[in-house]
C-alpha cells in the first residue's frame, strides 16, 4: 500500500486530525515524541491513537516527575528528561521563560515577534546528547521499531540531524515548523529547511497545521515509498558499483603482480643461462689449458 493518500500541503484543523489520518496509512509502530512538556496532551494523544510504545522527551527537569507519571500507566510507554541536538555537549544553556512553549536554546528576543511579552525566568546549563546516542543506550529494543517521530520543539533541525541513522526507518515525521521567517527568524526551524533537508531522505510534506500565530505551524511528513524505492535502487547500484570497482582493482593488482612474477622468474631463466654460459666458458678454458699442459709435458718428456 502506497504509504501516501494526502496531497502536498493539505490543511489541517489540527495537527491531532493530521495524525489521526495517518494512523491508517502508515501505522505507528513506537512514536519518539520530543517536546512532550509535562506529558499531559501528549499522553492523551497518543492514548487516543491507541499507540502502543511511547517515548516521551522534554529537556526541562522541572517536569521530568510530571511527565514519568503520564507515562506510567502504559507498560511500553517511557520518559526521559533530555535536550537534544546535533551533537553531543556537557553544557548547553537552556532557556526556561514564561511560556512553556517557547522553552529551549533559543533567544526570547528571537521569539518575541510570536510571545512579545516572552520574558526569560532562568538560565540552565545542561548536557546535550544526540538522539540515536539516546536510543542505542537506552532503549534499544523500543528503537528498532521507532516509525514515528514528533518535534514539538524549536529548531527541529539539529534534532533530526542528531537522529543519525534511525531517520532511514522512520515512516512520518511531524514537526514545529516557522511558516513565515519574515516574521519570525529561527535558524533551523523553516518549512523551507526542514523541506530540504527530509525531501532528499525520501519524504515528502503531505500535511500542514497552521498555529494561532500565522507564522508558526506543525507539518507532517511522510516517507514516499517511490522515492524510497528509487533510493534502496541507487544504494543497491552503488553497492554493486563498488565491489566491480573493488573486483577490477583486485584483478589488476593480481595481473601487477603476475606481470612482476613473471619477469622475475625471466630475469632468474636469463641469470641462470647466463651463469651456464659462462661455466661453458670455463670449462672450455679449462680443457685448453689441460691439453696445453699434456702438450708441454710431453715435449718435456721427448727433451729428457
Amino acid at each position: 500500500m502506497e504509504p501516501l493518500t494526502l496531497p502536498v500541503n493539505q490543511p489541517l484543523a489540527s495537527v491531532s486530525a493530521g495524525l489521526a489520518v495517518m494512523r491508517h496509512v502508515t501505522p505507528p509502530q513506537c512514536v519518539i515524541h520530543i517536546g512532550a512538556g509535562n506529558g499531559g496532551i501528549a499522553g492523551r494523544q497518543w492514548k487516543d491513537l491507541a499507540v502502543a510504545q511511547v517515548v516521551m522527551i522534554d529537556a526541562h527537569p522541572a517536569v521530568a516527575d510530571q511527565l514519568a507519571n503520564a507515562v506510567a500507566e502504559a507498560p511500553q510507554w517511557h520518559s526521559a528528561s533530555l535536550l537534544l541536538g546535533a551533537d553531543e555537549a556537557e553544557s548547553v544553556p537552556f532557556l526556561v521563560t514564561s511560556n512553556p512553549s517557547a522553552n529551549g536554546c533559543v533567544p526570547i528576543e528571537r521569539l518575541r515577534a510570536l510571545w512579545p511579552n516572552l520574558r526569560e525566568l532562568e538560565t540552565l546549563k545542561l548536557p546535550q546528547r544526540r538522539l540515536d546516542q539516546f536510543l542505542d543506550t537506552s532503549h534499544p529494543q523500543l528503537a528498532a521499531q521507532a516509525n514515528w517521530l514528533v518535534i514539538d520543539c524549536f529548531p527541529a533541525l539539529p534534532i533530526l540531524a542528531g537522529a543519525g541513522r534511525y531517520l532511514d526507518q522512520l515512516d512520518l515525521v511531524c514537526s514545529r515548523a516557522i511558516l513565515n521567517p519574515e516574521l519570525l527568524d529561527v535558524e533551523g526551524s523553516s518549512m523551507a529547511e526542514l523541506t530540504a533537508y527530509l525531501t532528499p531522505q525520501g519524504f515528502r510534506q503531505v500535511a500542514l497545521s497552521e498555529g494561532l500565530h500565522p507564522a508558526l505551524g506543525d507539518a507532517i511528513f511522510v516517507r514516499d515509498a517511490q522515492a524510497k524505492r528509487a533510493a534502496e535502487r541507487q544504494a543497491q547500484l552503488a553497492t554493486l558499483t563498488q565491489e566491480r570497482d573493488a573486483q577490477t582493482t583486485l584483478a589488476a593488482e593480481r595481473l601487477a603482480q603476475l606481470a612482476t612474477l613473471t619477469q622475475e622468474r625471466d630475469a632468474q631463466t636469463t641469470l641462470a643461462a647466463e651463469r651456464q654460459a659462462q661455466l661453458a666458458t670455463l670449462t672450455q678454458e679449462r680443457d685448453a689449458q689441460t691439453e696445453l699442459a699434456a702438450g708441454r709435458q710431453a715435449q718435456l718428456a721427448t727433451l729428457a
